[in-house]
């Protein structure tokens, strides 16, 4: 970029008239009259990101008399300077931040770091589009004429154009130790935002202070100020103290020999909540409190759209301070105090019982496993039994220093399916009985209302299951350990889980509490909750890329060729959003089934033959030795907006095949099956009936070949895309040739992972238990690897 006939080295030109309402202010009839020159290649990536050049000229404009600090200028371009790209399979799309992003242009300007500071510090807290309102409030309060304002779409499309380049940083950290100041402790009291228009004027006299036209600024309010603090602190290098009402000083910025309460330049104010007007007392802003979020505004942690918009995520939160920062006094209860070695105990029991869902533990009851093992979506290691222990200590160094806690979790996680399911219930009996919350007390007040009060204590028992999801989560992501979780999204765990019913007698503390009542089953909605603090309302359903809060969130089979089991339960994320041909979307979602072709592939496997064999060594892989797989990508045109259709097409000599990196992912999951064994504990090896198929193509029944009972057998030991077309298959077809209006036979389809074939195969011969609640689905097809 470079400035016109304004004549200097500043893009915009600024008026430095007399009086405090005109020192600095912006001359917009100069700005009118000036030109400016952007190459054609920063133009093309602005509308590829949906971006006006009016847009960045006026968000520069009114953030040109912004003055960041020394140390801030130098954290923001440290920030931009180590963001980063990674592509999917075949190099097709791209996630995070490229090497020819805008940002990286517009950091080269004092103005674009402007624009960076705000916009990625906004994001932090505040919705794309509560950004995008408080930035249109600070061109309306400069007095923007309105030929040069730009609409509040493209305010919204600059704004996520920034998002993320603050989220590795700890500048979302400090927003969050600063804003729970004005909590209270051990209760759920978040607000929703400020009105913008209140926010906006403050940040206004924010960079008076900057520039030296304000020597110093007075906010009261709620957690819109401890914002405007960190911003204060954290970019301008601007020395903030923090109080509450009574004058009591709770935080203050800088070095501890400088921190003077007469050179604080921004003093905030923790007040009176109930304030429900903006005044301004000369250099004082009153910035009123946004409405509690009270319990009927949380049914289910979904929050309403309207809500959900207005959030006010409070910052980012440590992993080594997250549960008792969130949760307060009933946490640290549960962690240090005398609760520890129950919760302990429950916790070990929950790493059992997670252990016995995926592998399909005979003491598991039919129904739980029937309603519960299909969408299970945590099947890595490190989610259930010692791999559930081992998260606790990488990730949550609060849990891992309690001797108490860890102890019990270890001798509990030790125990069958059937004494964890009886210690945990006995344990978490015991929490409620010392629990203070309105459900476990039955107090008259939440007998009668089922939408509790605001202010009340978190209920510990809940608190037991939100340690349980919230490692099970952990489990399953690939992320910098700079990125940490909202607060908000980590106080959604627990409004997930909040259920009126559980003050009545007859509540399953197992199966409704602990494996019914969570978020989302679905590791990327999860994440993406959890780390942008935000509910998206029109959530696609099993999406293999979405980009949120200015992070975006990919499952590895958008990236990876791979039907392992850890590999493919990994989800990756990143600062930035989807890049596709220059282009930038918010989400990547699987094509549709082809049409015509409701059963999946549209070629046949070869017929196959009934073996008899007390070992499969002599097997040899039957995949198609033409068979390619290539990444197909489609922008989608209905009604998820700015989102790209993905699939991989498989295809052979025969036919071709086409499958979504998302439906791969859920095909592991129900997939995997029986313990690890490792050939330690195989019993004596008997004769057993295989019915051997070659190729990976549909299989056709046609009720003389192949006698039902028997198991079917695939051996794919190299090829991954064939072994992927095959995990998409659970019918037989009834007839040959295929008539897809027949009812067709179900076939319960195992891929082997980490046991032998033989235990495997003895497992599934006692009688598969169907993961598709159909009673039906008594023939197994195993997706043998040797």
């Amino acid at each position: 970029m470079s400035s016109g006939s304004n004549g200097s080295n500043s893009l915009i030109p600024i008026s430095t008239g007399g009086g405090l309402q005109q020192q600095g202010s912006i001359d917009w009839v100069r700005l009118i009259g000036s030109s400016v020159s952007f190459s054609v290649e920063f133009l093309v990536r602005l509308s590829n990101g949906g971006v006006e050049t009016l847009t960045v000229c006026a968000a520069e404009a009114v953030l040109s008399r912004l003055r960041l600090g020394p140390h801030g200028e130098l954290r923001l371009q440290e920030a931009v300077a180590q963001l980063k790209a990674f592509s999917s399979f075949n190099k097709a799309l791209w996630f995070g931040f490229g090497v020819k992003h805008v940002i990286r242009q517009l950091a080269e300007s004092s103005e674009g770091l402007n624009c960076i500071a705000v916009c990625a510090a906004l994001v932090e807290a505040y919705s794309p589009l509560d950004s995008a309102k408080i930035l249109r409030e600070m061109l309306l309060i400069n007095n923007a004429p309105d030929r040069l304002t730009p609409s509040l779409r493209q305010w919204i499309c600059l704004v996520e154009m920034c998002a993320g380049a603050l989220a590795s940083t700890d500048f979302g950290v400090t927003v969050h130790n600063i804003t729970r100041l004005c909590l209270t402790d051990g209760t759920s009291s978040l607000r929703i935002r400020s009105e913008p228009a209140a926010i906006a004027q403050a940040l206004n006299s924010i960079i008076m202070v900057s520039n030296g036209s304000l020597d110093r600024v007075q906010l009261l309010g709620g957690a819109d100020c401890g914002w405007i603090a960190a911003f204060s602190s954290w970019l301008l290098d601007v020395l903030v103290e923090v109080r509450d009402v009574s004058g009591q000083t709770l935080y203050r910025s800088g070095p501890e020999d400088t921190r003077r309460v007469e050179d604080a330049k921004v003093l905030v104010i923790y007040g009176d909540p109930s304030i429900t007007e903006l005044q301004i007392m000369k250099r004082c802003f009153v910035i009123p409190g946004g409405q509690l979020l009270v319990r009927d505004n949380l049914q289910q942690g979904i929050r309403q759209e309207a809500l959900d918009g207005d959030l006010f995520s409070y910052g980012r939160v440590s992993w080594s301070s997250l549960l008792k920062d969130t949760f307060g006094k009933p946490m640290r209860d549960l962690i240090d105090g005398g609760l520890a070695t129950l919760c302990g105990t429950a916790l070990g029991c929950a790493a059992r019982i997670f252990t016995s869902i995926i592998t399909d533990d005979r003491d598991l009851p039919d129904y739980a496993y029937a309603k519960y093992r299909q969408g299970w979506a945590y099947i890595n290691f490190a989610s259930h039994g010692p791999g559930f222990i081992n998260t606790i200590r990488q990730f949550l160094p609060e849990l891992s220093e309690s001797e108490r806690l860890m102890d019990a979790i270890e001798f509990s996680s030790v125990s069958t399916y059937i004494e964890a399911v009886g210690k945990y219930e006995q344990a978490i009996h015991v929490i409620a009985s010392a629990c203070s919350c309105n459900v476990c007390t039955f107090s008259s007040e939440a007998l009668s209302n089922p939408d509790l009060p605001p202010n009340q204590p978190f209920c510990q028992t809940i608190l037991v299951e939100v340690i349980s999801e919230l490692v099970q989560i952990i489990s399953s992501l690939s992320v910098s350990t700079t990125i940490f979780p909202a607060r908000s999204g980590v106080e959604d765990l627990y409004w997930h889980r909040w259920e009126p019913d559980r003050r009545y007698q007859g509540w399953s503390y197992v199966y409704k509490g602990l494996l019914e009542h969570r978020s989302p089953n679905d590791v990327l909605i999860s994440a993406k909750h959890l780390f942008s603090g935000r509910y998206g309302k029109n959530d696609p359903i099993d999406p293999s890329a979405k980009a949120s809060g200015g992070l975006c969130f990919v499952t590895d089979t958008l990236i990876h060729i791979s039907a392992n089991q850890e590999q493919c339960n990994h989800l990756h994320i990143i600062p930035g959003r989807i890049e596709w041909k220059g282009n930038i979307f918010d989400e990547t979602i699987d094509y549709p089934y082809e049409e015509n072709f409701p059963g999946g592939p549209q070629y046949l496997a070869i017929s196959g033959t009934t073996i008899s064999s007390t070992s499969c060594i002599d097997l040899e892989d039957t995949s198609s030795p033409d068979i390619t797989c290539q990444l197909e990508i489609e922008e989608n045109g209905g009604n998820h907006a700015r989102s790209i259709n993905v699939a991989y097409r498989i295809a052979t000599s025969n036919g071709r095949f086409r499958i979504g990196p998302s439906a791969i992912t859920r095909q592991i999951r129900s997939a995997i099956t029986a313990k690890d064994c490792k050939g330690r504990s195989c019993g004596p090896v008997s004769p057993f009936d295989l019915f051997c198929i070659r190729g990976e193509g549909l299989v056709a029944n046609d009720g003389v070949t192949h006698v039902q009972g028997i198991p079917l057998v695939r051996v794919h030991t190299d090829s991954v895309p064939a072994q992927w077309v095959v995990l998409s298959q659970d019918s037989l077809y009834t007839s040959l040739p295929l008539d897809f209006r027949l009812q067709p036979t179900w076939a319960t389809v195992v891929l082997q992972d980490r046991q032998c074939l033989h235990c495997l195969l003895m497992s599934t011969i006692q009688g598969p238990r169907s993961k598709h609640n159909r009673s039906d689905a008594r023939t197994v097809c195993i997706v043998t690897r040797l």
